[in-house]
This record gives C-alpha cells, sequence and structure tokens, in this order.
C-alpha cells in the first residue's frame, strides 16, 4: 500500500480472490501499453519517495517515536 497507487502503479485485487487476481494479470498480459504505463509511475514513484535518506530518515523518526512511548 505505501509503494502503489491503485489504477496509476499497478492493480489491486482483494487479498485470496483468485479470480480478481486472474482477472488483474489477464488485463496486464493483454496490454502491453498499460505494463508500460503502470511501470514507469511505479519507478517514478520509487525513485521519488523511497530514497535511502528518506529511509533512514523515517527509520530514524519511528525508533524516536518508540523510544519516547518506552518512557524512562
Amino acid at each position: 500500500r505505501e509503494v502503489n497507487v491503485p489504477e496509476v502503479t499497478g492493480l489491486v485485487v482483494p487479498p485470496g480472490d483468485s479470480v480478481a487476481l486472474r482477472t488483474a494479470m489477464e488485463t496486464l498480459a493483454g496490454s502491453a501499453e498499460l505494463r508500460a504505463r503502470l511501470g514507469e509511475a511505479g519507478r517514478s514513484r520509487v525513485l521519488a519517495r523511497f530514497t535511502v535518506e528518506q529511509m533512514i530518515a523515517a527509520h530514524l523518526e519511528l525508533c524516536a517515536e518508540l523510544i519516547s512511548r518506552a518512557g524512562p
């Protein structure tokens, strides 16, 4: 959910729904344009949001929050 934007960077199917998964896979298999568009959007999103610096900052922020919750 953090990486994918439904219908922009990928397709989403409900967990355990094999029919929806099959449909999504058939949709992707049948459209080179859709695969290219979703792939490009996904790469752009990852490069913009998930740099090493951003991931380190997010983890440090989480650690600080957890430490503050633990108390003395």
